[in-house]
């Protein structure tokens, strides 16, 4: 479906059976540990542990003092904004990451990226995600000011069922024209129970996210409960991203975005 194939690279023949896998940093059947038989129903309570699987609960506490350190940076006069703009486009860059090398097999948090080129790294990833919300929250709000409240809100919901699937299109193709809505709903159409029940679940997330936060906030002040809100928000959103990443990992054939369907291939991890 995507033309974007050379940049993802996601099937490659193993050098024997008649198998293929969507990994491209393996070679052979026996570089990998096991068939994955797991279903994406298992996936969704495993998401959970994701962030502290292996060397995962480093680089969660390295992310927790890194981005801590940003906050602080912040306060600066004629600095604040370069380094908001910094650490809001390496966060939406290590969470495209995310999506993608779960999309690939991954079953652990990847590195955190390697900032060499600020458009790249930084800017590119911010624009991808602020095209996606501005796509997705100016058209109900312009509906809602027009006193067309009823279409304001199914355009609403068209919007929130639509946002999953282009994060994770865009996260895994580098581009976003690939957040096409025909495209987007055509996908859906493809997968829509799972799809359904992963949108719920990462509103429930959400929801649950923002109940903890706040309370934390309340009740620990602004200096600690910021800090814990922050931790539980970043927890959460690997959480969210890995379930996105799932999505895709457990039904490549049935999207079809970089010709799965034309290939036969088997989970592997």
């Amino acid at each position: 479906m995507y033309s974007n194939q050379q940049q993802r690279q996601p099937v490659v023949p193993y050098n024997h059976q008649d198998h293929y896998s969507r990994h491209s940093n393996y070679d052979s059947y026996d570089s990998y540990d096991y068939y994955d038989d797991s279903t994406f129903w298992d996936a969704i309570p495993a998401a959970f542990t994701y962030p502290f699987r292996k060397d995962g609960l480093y680089l969660f506490i390295g992310a927790i003092v890194f981005f801590t350190a940003l906050e602080f940076l912040k306060g600066i006069p004629m600095v604040g904004l370069v380094v908001g703009i910094f650490s809001a486009g390496y966060m939406i860059s290590y969470m495209f990451r995310v999506i993608s090398s779960t999309a690939d097999g991954s079953d652990e948090l990847p590195d955190w990226p390697e900032f060499t080129n600020f458009w790249d790294d930084i800017l590119l990833p911010l624009f991808q995600w602020t095209v996606l919300m501005f796509m997705c929250g100016v058209p109900p709000f312009v509906l809602l000011a027009m006193g067309k409240p009823v279409i304001a809100l199914v355009v609403g919901l068209l919007a929130l069922c639509y946002l999953p699937m282009a994060l994770m299109a865009v996260s895994l193709t580098g581009s976003i024209f690939a957040a096409n809505p025909i495209t987007v709903f055509r996908s859906v159409a493809e997968i829509p129970f799972q799809y359904i029940l992963t949108t719920l679940s990462l509103g429930a997330i959400i929801g649950g996210s923002w109940a903890i936060q706040f309370a934390v906030a309340s009740a620990g002040g602004a200096l600690i409960g910021g800090m814990v809100a922050f931790v539980v928000s970043l927890y959460f959103l690997l959480v969210q991203m890995r379930l996105l990443g799932e999505l895709y990992y457990y039904n490549a054939e049935k999207l079809n975005w970089f010709g799965e369907a034309d290939r036969r291939y088997i989970p592997m991890r």
